[in-house]
């Protein structure tokens, strides 16, 4: 029983170390060498090529406007709801 739980316990942590040397291999691509990916055929650009898609949060993608204003409706619904 307690070697399953040492193996298992291993996996886990095997499996969570590839998907972050994944995840941060993909961060690089799209920052670094976004032109050479595979993610340039990707027809959003906007959100994943890194030099204009910081452009995203912004209103009308114009730095002048300020800040997107974010709507959150659900959470103060849910929020009300409870506190009456």
């Amino acid at each position: 029983m307690f070697e399953f739980l040492i193996t298992w316990q291993f996996l886990v942590v095997v499996s969570l170390l590839i998907i972050s040397g994944i995840a941060k291999a993909v961060q690089d691509t799209l920052n670094f060498h976004f032109d050479k990916s595979i993610f340039k055929h990707i027809k959003n650009k906007q959100f994943w090529d890194s030099s204009i898609s910081w452009l995203n949060k912004y209103e009308d993608r114009n730095v002048a406007l300020g800040f997107k204003k974010i709507k959150i409706k659900l959470p103060i619904i849910v929020w009300k709801k409870k506190n009456g």
